[in-house]
C-alpha cells in the first residue's frame, strides 16, 4: 500500500492509497521472462530435446513474450505512476531510475519482438527479415520515449537540439571533427583487440551479412548508417543526456549517458569503446549547441564502417 501525501485532504488521501501495478507485474513477468529464456537455452543444448518435451519451443517463445509484456507494463507503472485505485507521481525524467527503466523498457520490448518473431516466423522468413523488423521496432520505441519521456516533459525541445537551420552549417563541421575523432578511435580499439587476440564484433557482424542479397544489403546500409544514428542521438543525446544536465549537471551527464550508450549495444567488448564514443558525441553536441554534429559523426563512422559490407 502507498503512503499517503500528508499535504493532500482527507478524500484526496483516501484516493492516494492502493496498489501499485509493479508489484504485480515485475515479479511474475520476471520469472516467466526468465524461465522462457532458460527453456530456449534448453532448446539449443540438444536435439532431442523435442522428443520428450515436444511443447519446449512454443511454450518458451510464450513464456518470454508474456514475461517480457509485463515486465514492460511494471517498469512503465513504475515510471508513470500507475496504481490501481492510486494516484502516484511519475519519476522525474533525469533520475537514475527513470532513465533506466525507459531504456529497460525500450530494449525489453526489443527483445521480446525477436523471441516473438523467430518463435512465429523462422520457418516462414528469412533471418534478414527478422534483423529488420526487430531494428525497426526498436528505434520506433525508443525515439516514443524520448517524445514521451523528452518533449513532453520539457526537457527535449527545439532549442536544447538546436534546430535553427542557421547552426546547421557549424553542427556538420563538428560532426565531421567528431566522425574523425571516431574513426581514429576505432582503428585504436582495432589495434588493443588484435594485440589481445581478440576478434571485434563489428566483424562477425559484418561476415554474417554476408549471404544477404544486394538490396537487403541496402537496407542494412539505410539502417546502420542513417535511421540508427538519428534515432540513438535523438534518444541517447537528445533525451539521456539533457534530462542528466538538467537534474544532475554535466558532468554526469556526459558520464552516465556515454556508459548507458556502452552498456546498451549489448557486446561485453564492446562496451569501454563505445563509452568513449557516446563521450564524443556527447562532446560534439555539448560545444556546437546542435543535435545535428552527433548526428552528423555517429553518420559517417558508421557508414565507413559499413561501407565494405557490399563487397565482402
Amino acid at each position: 500500500m502507498g503512503r499517503p501525501d500528508p499535504h493532500l485532504t482527507g478524500g484526496d488521501r483516501r484516493a492516494t492509497v492502493g496498489l501499485p501495478v509493479w508489484v504485480v507485474t515485475l515479479p511474475v513477468g520476471l520469472v516467466l521472462f526468465v524461465a522462457g529464456l532458460g527453456l530456449l537455452g534448453l532448446e539449443e543444448a540438444g536435439e532431442g530435446t523435442a522428443l520428450w518435451l515436444p511443447a519446449l519451443p512454443g511454450s518458451a517463445v510464450a513464456a518470454v513474450v508474456l514475461g517480457g509484456v509485463l515486465l514492460c507494463a511494471g517498469l512503465l507503472a513504475l515510471l508513470f505512476g500507475w496504481s490501481i485505485g492510486a494516484r502516484r507521481p511519475p519519476w522525474p525524467p533525469g533520475s537514475h531510475r527513470a532513465v533506466l527503466g525507459t531504456t529497460a523498457v525500450a530494449v525489453l520490448v526489443g527483445a521480446v519482438v525477436a523471441v516473438a518473431g523467430a518463435g512465429l516466423f523462422r520457418q516462414h522468413l528469412p533471418r534478414s527479415a527478422g534483423f529488420f523488423f526487430v531494428t525497426f521496432v526498436l528505434n520506433l520505441t525508443l525515439l516514443a520515449f524520448a517524445y514521451v519521456q523528452g518533449v513532453r516533459t520539457g526537457v527535449v525541445t527545439s532549442r536544447s537540439l538546436g534546430l535553427d537551420p542557421r547552426s546547421w552549417g557549424d553542427g556538420v563541421a563538428w560532426g565531421v571533427v567528431g566522425a574523425l575523432a571516431l574513426i581514429a578511435l576505432g582503428v585504436i580499439n582495432g589495434l588493443i583487440l588484435r594485440a589481445l587476440g581478440v576478434t571485434q564484433p563489428q566483424t562477425e557482424a559484418l561476415h554474417a551479412l554476408r549471404a544477404l542479397g544486394f538490396p537487403q544489403i541496402l537496407a542494412v546500409l539505410a539502417a546502420g548508417a542513417v535511421v540508427s544514428p538519428v534515432v540513438e542521438e535523438l534518444y541517447f543525446r537528445g533525451y539521456v543526456f539533457n534530462a542528466y544536465v538538467a537534474e544532475k549537471g554535466p558532468r554526469t551527464a556526459f558520464v552516465a549517458s556515454s556508459l548507458l550508450f556502452g552498456v546498451v549495444h549489448g557486446h561485453v567488448v564492446l562496451v569501454v569503446p563505445v563509452f568513449v564514443v557516446g563521450l564524443v558525441l556527447a562532446s560534439v553536441y555539448r560545444r556546437s549547441g546542435t543535435i545535428v554534429a552527433p548526428i552528423a559523426a555517429h553518420m559517417l563512422n558508421n557508414g565507413i564502417a559499413l561501407a565494405p559490407l557490399p563487397f565482402l
